[in-house]
């Protein structure tokens, strides 16, 4: 290979590796979360046969047909519907309460950027925006932002059984490094849920959730009675104006006191009126406070009485929550022949991006830029027919070339 191919193959790897590597840095970055599930089986799922020992052994059969099964039930399609719904109800219920939401959304929003990744999102925020040009422009369906974010999850989740075990892996991935984690939790829960209920047959779990529900229903009334009954009475907290009473009254019982020496040791008629009437003002201020403390503590005892119930029915729904649970595992055992669905590894967190990996992409860009161009080179050099110069004359046809001349096409017609 002669000079200019080797200065045009290095120009075509240092560009093609530097465009690849400034196109990495724009690509979004996509985080990982994942966990782990045993599927631990029953009795009825396996088969005694005989050792080598001459004891007995439990074989478990049909393996793969549940674990498929067990796989295809968590796919269903309502799972990452709910996920999302689970993000909004409790984004509602932190700014109801004052707090931080946590909003589900693919990318970092850009106001929480900074920096290089403000551009590179900015970047693919435009990017996406172009996508959804057709929709914009009526020639594709809208989709909602509920549908966008329902159809990510369910092509981020990916659940597949480890050959030879019966543990399934969840994988979930996501463009934030926040998010992946907590959603996987969420996939958890559903999946609990939805193992449960596929497995579950009418019975004695249904008479639990009945009983849960009723429970739910009656604890809310309570807190409701109890909310309402400190905004009717203007309580904010009522042993501390209990005992704000109190020290009230004894100031004023010691006042009445003052007051009746003073009454005594009076010489003048005037003197002796005036006494009586502050006297008459200070009983008076004791009687209304004995009557508010009273009536503070009837308020007191009526709240106890509340929150007693309250705390009661609260005990109440933990047991039957706690039945509840007994009773549909126990259903799902029946029914699926399965003991339970144990999580043997948390959802994990998302510290580094698993996409895009820089140097495997820089490698790849060198790798196909080395090849494109010694292609070109290839195709220029051995399947082009003409001949350039000299040295291809020297080469090709093994003749000395005695000198050269220029050619004008103009002057050859």
């Amino acid at each position: 290979m002669n000079f200019k191919y080797q200065r045009f193959v290095l120009v075509t790897v240092v560009l093609g590796t530097l465009l690849t590597m400034l196109v990495t840095l724009f690509l979004p970055r996509t985080y990982l979360s994942e966990a782990r599930f045993l599927m631990r089986w029953g009795r009825e799922m396996t088969v005694p046969t005989a050792s080598a020992g001459g004891g007995a052994n439990l074989w478990l059969t049909q393996r793969p047909e549940m674990l498929t099964s067990a796989v295809e039930v968590f796919k269903e399609e309502s799972v990452p519907y709910e996920v999302v719904l689970e993000f909004e109800k409790a984004a509602e219920k932190a700014r109801a309460e004052g707090g931080t939401p946590i909003v589900l959304t693919y990318y970092p929003e850009l106001s929480e950027l900074s920096g290089f990744d403000r551009i590179r999102y900015t970047v693919i925020a435009v990017g996406s925006w172009l996508k959804r040009l057709p929709e914009t422009l009526g020639l594709k369906k809208r989709l909602t932002e509920e549908e966008r974010l329902v159809g990510a999850v369910k092509a981020s989740l990916n659940i597949e059984p480890v050959p030879g075990t019966d543990v399934l892996n969840f994988s979930l991935t996501w463009g934030s490094p926040v998010l992946p984690q907590l959603m996987l939790e969420k996939v958890v829960d559903a999946m609990r849920e939805r193992h449960l209920r596929a497995f579950t047959a009418p019975g004695t779990a249904e008479f639990f959730e009945k009983q849960v529900s009723t429970l739910e229903a009656e604890l809310e009334r309570v807190r409701g009675e109890i909310a309402t009954y400190e905004q009717a009475h203007g309580i904010v907290d009522i042993v501390q104006q209990q005992k704000t009473n109190l020290e009230t009254l004894a100031q004023l019982r010691q006042k009445e006191t003052s007051i009746r020496l003073e009454r005594v040791e009076a010489r003048a008629p005037r003197d002796m009126a005036m006494a009586e009437q502050k006297l008459l003002r200070v009983q008076a201020d004791i009687r209304t406070l004995g009557e508010e403390t009273v009536r503070l503590d009837g308020f007191s005892k009526q709240l106890e009485d509340l929150e007693l119930q309250l705390q009661i029915l609260t005990d109440d729904y933990k047991l039957y929550r706690k039945d509840q649970e007994a009773a549909r595992i126990a259903e799902a055992q029946d029914q699926a022949r399965l003991v339970s669905f144990s999580v043997i590894q948390a959802p994990t967190g998302a510290l580094e991006p698993v996409r895009p990996r820089f140097w495997l992409n820089a490698g790849l860009g060198l790798g196909v830029s080395l090849l494109v161009s010694l292609l070109a080179v290839f195709y220029y050099d051995y399947l082009k027919h003409g001949r350039d110069g000299p040295d291809d004359v020297r080469r090709d046809l093994g003749m000395r070339v005695l000198g050269t001349r220029s050619f004008d096409p103009a002057l050859a017609e």
